[in-house]
């Protein structure tokens, strides 16, 4: 029988991700295995209460994550918060992470109609990316340091993934 890490590890094999550079090769978002993730993830969460290796898992496996619970991962990061460090993040992210500003402004953009999400980025130009049509926009909001769990930098994003969705 498999364990968690050897389900996790196949999903994100076949939806691309390579360990070696933290990267996911472009794909379609329909690929089941990206659609399986954060739910397979959330479900060991929710049986296993070894907070730090969450956290270690979640910042190394949410590039390659897409249709995303985010109050169903909120949640687990409000579980799990206690034992989250920097240090969890890939040493570049976590440089990254140490030389953000105490406040910042963030972007998101996503369907108008939709609760806001935990995943954000400093830059607008990223987050115009994910305005799709008429019922789509652009969210601005400030941030602080305290509210980011952790960071991915790259040429494209500078995506930032809070603890809660921004009120």
């Amino acid at each position: 029988m498999k364990n968690i890490w050897d389900v996790l590890a196949d999903l994100a094999v076949a939806a691309g991700y390579c360990a070696a550079t933290a990267t996911v090769k472009p794909i379609c978002h329909d690929d089941p295995a990206r659609q399986e993730y954060p739910q397979v993830l959330l479900d060991w969460a929710a049986y296993h209460g070894d907070s730090a290796t969450f956290w270690r898992r979640v910042i190394r496996l949410w590039p390659m994550a897409i249709f995303i619970p985010h109050a169903e991962f909120a949640a687990a990061f409000r579980r799990h918060r206690h034992a989250w460090a920097p240090s969890f993040m890939a040493t570049w992210n976590q440089a990254a992470y140490e030389s953000l500003p105490d406040m910042m402004t963030i972007y998101r953009g996503q369907r108008c109609d939709m609760p806001l999400g935990l995943t954000w980025s400093l830059r607008r130009d990223a987050a115009e990316r994910y305005v799709f049509s008429r019922h789509h926009r652009i969210f601005e909001r400030r941030a602080a340091l305290a509210d980011i769990a952790f960071v991915y930098t790259d040429e494209r994003e500078d995506e930032l993934v809070l603890f809660e969705p921004p009120a």
